[in-house]
């Protein structure tokens, strides 16, 4: 697990499931199709009581045997991934990134990139609506040349900070898919002496702990990540103790936490 969100959540699972008298088994699939399926067959050939899922752009083969896995009666529940008559919890990451993208905005902020993830995944879909929806309330088309593909890596974040920054016309601001490609993001800028927030503001997005300790610390979307996990276990206990309850679905709000890499100054209005 990379990205230290993911530990959040995990750790919200496992203290609702061992309160209850659960084992947990996690499986890192590392965003490859053939350990989704290898580990979902596992869990079928052992007759495992359920499974979690906990993130986004599964294969279609994969979302296709989890299916499976249900009607056969194994308990399913998804975070932040959608599977028709399966539990879900989920963040309204549009509604996050709308807020991140709208605050830039207000700050003055023209030229806003977006760095998300590969959109063949289904990943990062609803941030990437956000900030679409975002930028046309303030009477911008958004610029497709500034919607960057990545794999949401540190290094994705550093690497298309140097390609925006070499462009005839920079961006002055970018919104990251997560924030370890935001913190990616801050030090490619520091080798190319771009000062943070005057040239370039720069928003991620988890709140994972490093936001707050790089400098400058991170203006970010906190998504509840224990929260989720913990919840989602909830639903996994009450599925598999009333199989025919009707299927949830959850969702929680993100947060704008505004820290140092963003300008601090007078916020404007849309149309002022």
């Amino acid at each position: 697990m990379e990205n230290p969100f993911y530990p959040s959540y995990v750790r919200g699972i496992q203290d609702v499931a061992e309160s209850n008298g659960f084992i947990v088994a996690i499986f890192n699939t590392d965003s490859k199709g053939e350990k989704e399926l290898s580990y979902l067959k596992i869990i079928d050939e052992r007759r495992l009581e359920g499974i979690i899922v906990g993130r986004e752009g599964w294969s279609e083969e994969g979302n296709r045997f989890l299916s499976y896995l249900s009607k056969k009666g194994v308990v399913v529940v998804t975070i932040g991934h959608r599977i028709d008559n399966v539990d879900e919890v989920h963040v309204d990451t549009e509604n996050g990134a709308y807020q991140a993208t709208s605050y830039l905005l207000s700050l003055g902020y023209s030229r806003i990139a977006y760095i998300g993830a590969p959109l063949s995944k289904n990943v990062g879909i609803g941030r990437l609506r956000g900030y679409k929806k975002a930028l046309l309330e303030w009477g911008i088309i958004p610029d497709e040349s500034l919607i960057i593909e990545g794999d949401l890596t540190e290094a994705c974040g550093y690497n298309i900070i140097k390609d925006l920054w070499n462009r005839p016309s920079k961006s002055d601001a970018v919104l990251a898919v997560n924030d370890v490609v935001a913190i990616g993001v801050i030090l490619g800028a520091r080798e190319l002496n771009i000062r943070i927030p005057e040239e370039l503001g720069i928003v991620g997005f988890d709140n994972i702990r490093e936001s707050a300790l790089i400098i400058p610390s991170l203006t970010t979307v906190s998504q509840p990540a224990y929260e989720m996990g913990r919840i989602a276990c909830e639903m996994f206990i009450k599925r598999r103790d009333n199989p025919n309850l009707p299927v949830q679905s959850i969702t929680l709000l993100p947060r704008l936490v505004i820290r140092d890499s963003t300008r601090n100054m007078e916020i404007k209005k849309k149309g002022g």
